[in-house]
């Protein structure tokens, strides 16, 4: 797979709608916290609210992951010389980002945490208890994958560490910091509509998506790789 590799502009493009569109939702949420921290007022669109579950920011999450899923399955249906290995480890892939996006809808994690926080007391940085076991699993994962990593296309490579990166950073590193947060100030009875605290969802709300979108982009890029085809194709 180790060839030359041009973006497509069907690729760019698909990339920078969906970008627009999550900008968009992102945007409307912070406008909205902005416009309640300056006013007072306690009314709330919740459509727009990007931590409430029946918002449209979490169904359009729901809707990358899934997307992101499907790609992967996509890549695994035929026979592009690879071993039955890697096509299996797309399928592992597509596997998890269809859990990922579950979860974005029914809070599994959440679940986990409040299993976890029956056992033992946490706090700090593992207030949210379900970091503990995601701080052991991604490591495992990371190096468990990085030899189908490294198998890809040099930029689809790097593309998927970034995305990795990104990811992880907001939905676990951003947690634990909020968790420190919360720790120290958990005898607010105001601390989960805090500015602070709000501002700090927001961050790990907005660089979750953005990590998916940087991994669908990956996923584009090699399957112009697997379907050279799709860059041959005149552009419209």
């Amino acid at each position: 797979m180790r060839m030359l590799y041009e973006n497509s502009t069907k690729t760019n493009k698909i990339i920078f709608s969906l970008v627009v569109a999550w900008l968009t939702l992102w945007l409307a949420n912070a406008i909205q916290d902005i416009t309640i921290w300056l006013t007072g007022t306690s009314a709330k669109i919740w459509v727009l609210d990007l931590d409430f579950e029946e918002s449209f920011y979490t169904w359009f999450s729901t809707v990358m992951l899934s997307a992101a899923a499907f790609m992967c399955f996509f890549l695994s249906l035929k026979d592009h010389g690879q071993t039955k290995n890697v096509r299996t480890q797309w399928r592992i892939l597509g596997s998890l980002f269809f859990l990922l996006s579950a979860d974005e809808m029914l809070s599994f994690h959440e679940r986990i945490s409040g299993m976890l926080s029956t056992s033992f007391t946490t706090s700090g940085m593992f207030e949210f208890a379900w970091v503990i076991p995601a701080l052991i699993i991604i490591p495992i994962f990371f190096f468990l994958f990085f030899p189908f990593i490294r198998h890809l296309h040099t930029h689809v490579s790097y593309t998927i560490i970034i995305a990795g990166a990104i990811f992880v950073f907001g939905a676990v590193g951003m947690e634990m910091i909020a968790g420190i947060f919360i720790s120290e100030n958990n005898s607010q009875d105001d601390v989960f509509t805090s500015p602070m605290y709000r501002f700090l969802v927001n961050i790990e709300e907005g660089l979750e998506v953005l990590g998916v979108i940087v991994f669908i982009k990956a996923l584009l890029m090699q399957a112009e790789i697997y379907f050279p085809e799709i860059q041959k194709r005149k552009e419209p």
